[in-house]
């Protein structure tokens, strides 16, 4: 990569010194620098749609105990997502461990999606901690996802006139479907119960595919299938939710969200034939006893609703029961969750020397030898020895698979008992597309009139393409101005895309060279860069930078 073809990145250092020097809030103790570590516990949401969507224009609000120490990367607490990020950062005089972790809640809405309410908790054992959270969009299907939205017409009293069933065929290749039926008379009320008038009722339904990896992204609760509330038939508990059907129902009337009717609907779910029973071992049968659960985003907590039993009809299963509200519905089973984490330490050779990686690491459910349904996943950037953990684990056997950038599996691990409370060390196969030379990218920021230079820089996200390619992909974390790979072709060209908070920047067409050092100053002549366009203004910009860090 050649100086001023890296200054995208070297610039970006210069924005982000500002909003780091600029910042009062959260820093009014601190001596303040030029310092990535001004942030000590960083949570990155890549936040995207089931339709592709983008989400520049969600809304985000921050509850929780522990909201009033959460910032965004300015230390502000004005929260967006940009570039199809959400950046949140700690109050960097809170000092958080896993005895006394942080808890916040994350809410996300926007037009055509069914919000998101995503419980957080930070314990400082992840110090860059790195989530995918997808809105499931109400307008699109997908082959995971069937969604359908229909008008039933009312009567002038606004109830029906006569019973009327609404029914949503299956995703593409699955058996699961969905059928609600609404009893005449039946009025239609809102979150305060109050009745609503009208003639145009929109019924909107979504039924997902169970046994596709895909649901644990959109899966309610925002932690996968693993969740740490939920209410059972005998208490409140963490666990996991193992679903045989599901079904999202919402309706609409004069504009108005209906909650809840005068009189309870029918409600049936087909099921996934190829589900397990955990009661049984076996897969779901006619007889067999389900849990029913209900989750709704006003209490965005799992709710035990009542057991059903399996019936077989036309040679297809299906569970029936009726509700007063609207909401998601989960015939299935719960399971206990672990008293502590499974912590896990991920050890590869070619990660060795501070060469880094993006991996994914999936958890799945195991019947017998077999993986089942992925129950959560987390992405971190990798390294010899890298250290993460897993809370609210089923009391089960599970399977754990490692994945590269590409998804090309890297490691399939066995965990009879999840609860032992034992480091789990898991080796990578070496990855199929990180065989390039090592690659390493380091800048340095000189102020003008210092002689020494300043190395402690941001820490942001890197994302990589092949130039004119679609698609970016993780490359990793640039850790003060550092990075070291194998994923780059020194030689080849490349589209790079940077994101700190909410600074994005790209830079297209770049060909990188195995060793990528330079400097931002002022000493042009000493190989010192401030950019080929508005040279001039970079250099104003980074004397008030430097001048306001005390540099």
């Amino acid at each position: 990569m050649t100086k001023n073809r890296i200054s995208f990145i070297a610039l970006m250092f210069l924005a982000v010194v500002g909003m780091i020097v600029a910042c009062t809030n959260p820093f009014k103790d601190l001596e303040i620098s030029v310092s990535s570590n001004v942030f000590k516990n960083v949570v990155n949401l890549e936040v995207g749609s089931s339709a592709g969507t983008s989400m520049e224009n969600a809304t985000v609000s921050i509850t929780g105990p522990d909201a009033d120490k959460i910032y965004n990367a300015e230390g502000k607490k004005l929260f967006k997502v940009t570039g199809g990020f959400l950046f949140l950062a700690v109050d960097p005089n809170v000092v958080v461990t896993e005895q006394a972790p942080l808890n916040i809640n994350v809410a996300i809405a926007a037009a055509n999606h069914l919000g998101v309410q995503i419980p957080v908790k930070i314990t400082g054992s992840e110090k860059i901690t790195m989530r995918k959270v997808v809105l499931l969009n109400t307008a699109a299907a997908s082959s995971d996802m069937a969604v359908k939205n229909t008008s039933v017409a009312l009567g002038a009293n606004g109830t029906p006139s006569a019973d009327v069933t609404v029914n949503i065929p299956p995703p593409s290749g699955s058996s699961e479907s969905a059928t609600i039926t609404i009893s005449a008379g039946t009025q239609f009320r809102d979150a305060n119960n109050n009745v609503i008038s009208g003639t145009d009722l929109k019924v909107s339904m979504v039924v997902p595919k169970t046994g596709s990896e895909s649901l644990a992204e959109v899966f309610p609760g925002g932690t996968g299938l693993t969740q740490p509330v939920i209410q059972t038939a005998s208490g409140t508990s963490a666990g996991t939710l193992l679903p045989g059907g599901m079904s999202e129902v919402s309706f609409s009337l004069n504009g108005t969200a209906i909650t809840n009717f005068s009189k309870p609907v029918d409600l049936g779910i087909s099921l996934d034939p190829d589900f397990v029973n955990p009661e049984t071992g076996q897969k779901v049968k006619a007889g067999d006893k389900l849990s029913v659960f209900s989750f709704s985003s006003n209490n965005p907590i799992w709710k035990h609703e009542q057991e059903a039993t399996v019936q077989s009809v036309g040679g297809k299963l299906s569970v029936n029961f009726s509700s007063t509200h609207a909401t998601w519905f989960l015939a299935g089973n719960f399971v206990e969750s672990c008293d502590n984490a499974l912590k896990i330490k991920l050890t590869a050779d070619w990660l060795k020397n501070g060469v880094t990686h993006p991996v994914t690491v999936k958890v799945f459910s195991s019947t017998g030898d077999d993986a089942d349904k992925l129950l959560v996943q987390k992405s971190i950037t990798a390294t010899d020895g890298s250290e993460l953990s897993f809370d609210n684990l089923p009391q089960a056997a599970i399977i754990i698979k490692a994945f590269d950038a590409d998804g090309n599996g890297l490691s399939e691990t066995k965990i009879s008992n999840p609860c032992n409370g034992n480091l789990q060390t898991i080796n990578l196969a070496a990855s199929p597309v990180a065989g390039n030379p090592k690659t390493t990218m380091q800048l340095y920021v000189r102020c003008p009139n210092q002689a020494q230079r300043v190395n402690v820089l941001p820490t942001f996200y890197l994302y990589y393409k092949i130039h004119g390619q679609a698609g970016y992909k993780l490359l990793g974390i640039v850790t003060n101005g550092y990075i070291s790979t194998t994923l780059l072709d020194p030689g080849k060209k490349y589209d790079f895309r940077a994101v700190w908070g909410a600074t994005v920047k790209d830079v297209n067409d770049v060909a990188v060279k195995v060793d990528n050092t330079a400097t931002v100053g002022d000493n042009a002549a000493g190989g010192e860069i401030l950019g080929t366009k508005a040279g001039a203004t970079n250099l104003e910009l980074l004397k008030e930078k430097c001048k306001e860090a005390g540099l």
